[in-house]
This record gives C-alpha cells, sequence and structure tokens, in this order.
C-alpha cells in the first residue's frame, strides 16, 4: 500500500514519494520481504529519476537490482535494468548502459516480455543514437515500435515514433522526420504528456507544420503492472513496480 501511494505521489511530482518509498522499505526490510524491498528500492530510484538526481538513482536501482537476484524475482530484475541502463545513458555513461541494457534485453526474452523487449530496444536504440550510430539507432527502434505495437503499449509506441523521428533529423533527413513525430504528439497528447506532445509541436513548427493540441481521439492508457512517465525531459522513461 506505501509503495503504491508512494507511485501515486511520485506521479504528482510530490516528493512526500520519498518518505512513502523509505516506509515501504523498512516495513519490507523488517519483515523480511525482499521482494517488496526492492519494488519500493526500485520506484525510489524511479523518483530520484524525476528529480534529475541521476548518480543517487543509479545507487540505488543497484540496490534493487541485488534484491531482486536475490528473490529470483525476473521480471522485477528486467524492469529494474532497463531502469538502470538509462540512468547510465542519462549520466553519459555509454558503455555501462549498455551492458545493463543488453542485459535487460536476455532477461525479458526468457520470460517472455513483448512489452519491456521493446524498452529495452529502445534504451539501445537510444544509446547508438546518443553516439551517433543513426541506422543502427533507427533499426533497433524500429524493432521496439513493432514490439511496443504488438504489446498494445501506446506510450511506449510514442516514444519509439519520437526517437524514430530523432535519428532521421540527426541524418539530416528532416522531411522524413515529420511523419514519426506527428505521429507521436498525437499520441503522447491523448495519454496526457502534455510536455512531450508540445516538445514535438515545437519541432514540427520549426518544419512549417505543428498540429494543434486536442486533435486526437486515442483513449489515454492504463496498466495495472507496469507504469511510465516522463520527467518533461526528451524520452526519458522509467518503470514502477507495483505491488503483487
Amino acid at each position: 500500500m506505501l509503495n503504491n501511494l508512494g507511485m501515486v505521489l511520485s506521479q504528482q511530482r510530490d516528493n512526500a514519494a520519498i518518505d512513502y518509498f523509505g516506509q515501504a522499505m523498512a516495513i519490507h526490510r523488517e519483515t523480511g520481504d525482499l521482494r517488496g524491498q526492492a519494488q519500493a528500492t526500485n520506484n525510489l530510484a524511479f523518483h530520484y529519476r524525476f528529480l534529475g538526481r541521476h548518480e543517487e538513482a543509479a545507487a540505488t536501482l543497484l540496490d534493487a537490482l541485488d534484491l531482486q537476484r536475490q528473490v529470483g524475482h525476473r521480471y522485477g530484475e528486467s524492469i529494474t535494468l532497463c531502469n538502470l541502463g538509462e540512468a547510465y545513458l542519462e549520466l553519459g555513461r555509454h558503455d555501462e548502459a549498455t551492458a545493463r541494457s543488453q542485459e535487460a534485453l536476455a532477461v525479458v526474452r526468457e520470460i517472455g516480455s513483448s512489452r519491456l523487449e521493446g524498452y529495452a530496444l529502445y534504451n539501445l536504440g537510444r544509446i547508438d543514437l546518443d553516439l551517433g550510430r543513426t541506422a543502427a539507432a533507427a533499426g533497433l527502434l524500429e524493432q521496439a515500435l513493432d514490439l511496443h505495437r504488438a504489446a498494445g503499449d501506446k506510450y511506449g509506441e510514442a516514444q519509439d515514433l519520437q526517437y524514430i523521428g530523432h535519428t532521421r533529423a540527426q541524418a539530416g533527413r528532416l522531411a522524413e522526420a515529420r511523419e514519426p513525430w506527428e505521429r507521436a504528439c498525437r499520441l503522447f497528447e491523448s495519454l496526457g504528456d502534455d510536455t512531450l506532445a508540445a516538445e514535438l509541436r515545437s519541432r514540427l513548427g520549426g518544419l512549417g507544420t505543428a498540429p494543434a493540441a486536442g486533435l486526437s481521439g486515442e483513449s489515454r492508457m492504463t496498466e495495472n503492472r507496469v507504469t511510465r512517465g516522463t520527467s518533461g525531459m526528451s524520452g526519458v522513461t522509467r518503470i514502477m513496480i507495483t505491488d503483487r
């Protein structure tokens, strides 16, 4: 319960989430519930990343990863590895980001989660893009897009489209960036992410076409097991873990 309350507060940008996650971690530690402790620890790292405290987030995720592995919770391990890969990317530590994202990819393929496989591929695509490898990035992001569509993950689809557009723009193909950016913009708008929708409208405005707000009729997505959010930074995704 405390973990889930912390998640709600974190999504509302309320730093009281830190206290709730801390209380949840303490209770799970006292009762010997390592899995619950791992979940709350992962979610505390989520909030640290939201605040831009990426070093603390990475250290906290390493603690969560150790706990997930102690209890053999492969689903939770894969989520934490995905988060850790992106935390390292935000810190510019590309080798570590790649290693953790590749670990995540191996685990999610073992457990059979297409949604999380898409997220691991998305991470790897972003790393390639950050390093200027636009062709490799585009290929990985297209794979991620196929997986997120198959899983019905609209938020993952929006982020993949956003970065597919970025790869085309970075390669100097600005006209070809328009179509994925427009689709991503409408998806973000339908999912209530006004920050990323506005960012993409600004990019599209630079190309001479910017969709007006409120055009999309798609319904907002909800998930029971996985919640993804952004901090307003382009493409930053984190995955939180709900109580069992």
